[in-house]
């Protein structure tokens, strides 16, 4: 009997031996029918921006994508635009794909594919067109001098003839670009600009009558425009002019004199008081 007992234990002790390394080697299959979702794209079917990327002095972002997969996870996000393959990097901090290498800024519309691939090969994809529209910027001049708006030029001469000058920094292409100064005081009168070629626009405008003149200059692309208003020209002028913040201050000390003033003599004089 205790033979008996010896040998079956020996016989377990083997079964152990040979099965255990069976069992710890089995393979987890992991069956996966659904493909990845998409949660959120910086892409949109039918959307329009000022630029695609990283551009330096335009806002505008980095194509990125969020998407999960729960059964075998991501394996690659892949952009197609007009025939260019731009392959997703995975953050790991943010938890999303991105492209940094993607830097459209010319207008247009472009075809774009977006496909996400899980690690059992199925596949999102998302397709359509986005527009690129580069709002209108640049700089006025007058006679070579950048400009700003309020500012203030005095003349002593007559007749005088200046030239204004719009240079475009970034916008649309220039066909689609006009520019015009407009002219109110003295004389209203509107000019358009020529165009130079090298995105720029100049008018030249010729003063032949004193007085004061308010000068409007305006550059459009037909939605956004540049413009630079409110700007002053004396003819003939001063040498100098008032800062309305010293006009004021002037103003209230002449005023507190007079009070002043008055108060000393009417003090010699006597006040009279009615109780």
């Amino acid at each position: 009997m205790k033979a008996a007992i010896i040998t079956i234990g020996a016989i377990m002790i083997a079964m152990a031996l040979i099965i255990g390394p069976i069992y710890g080697a089995l393979v987890t299959i992991v069956v996966d029918v659904t493909p990845p979702v998409i949660t959120y794209k910086y892409i949109n079917d039918g959307g329009t921006y000022s630029a695609m990327g990283s551009v330096a002095g335009i806002t505008s972002g980095v194509p990125t994508v969020q998407c999960h997969d729960d059964e075998s996870g991501i394996a690659s996000a892949v952009y197609v635009i007009e025939g260019v393959t731009y392959n997703g990097v995975w953050d790991t901090g943010y938890k999303h794909w991105y492209w940094d290498d993607i830097r459209i800024t010319a207008q247009g519309t472009y075809l774009y594919k977006l496909t996400v691939t899980n690690n059992a090969g199925l596949q999102t994809i998302d397709s359509g067109t986005f527009t690129i529209y580069p709002p209108l910027q640049g700089l006025w001049y007058v006679d070579e001098v950048e400009v700003t708006s309020g500012k203030v030029f005095y003349y002593t001469t007559l007749p005088l003839t200046i030239i204004f000058k719009f240079q475009k920094t970034y916008g649309k292409v220039d066909a689609d670009i006009s520019a015009h100064v407009k002219v109110t005081g003295t004389v209203e009168e509107t000019v358009a600009a020529t165009y130079l070629g090298s995105s720029e626009w100049s008018v030249s405008y010729t003063f032949t009558k004193g007085g004061l003149y308010n000068i409007e200059l305006v550059a459009t692309d037909g939605t956004a425009s540049v413009i630079m208003s409110s700007m002053g020209f004396q003819f003939p002028g001063e040498e100098w002019a008032w800062d309305t913040r010293w006009l004021a201050c002037g103003s209230m000390f002449v005023i507190g004199a007079a009070v002043i003033g008055y108060g000393v003599l009417g003090g010699k004089r006597g006040w009279t008081h009615a109780s």
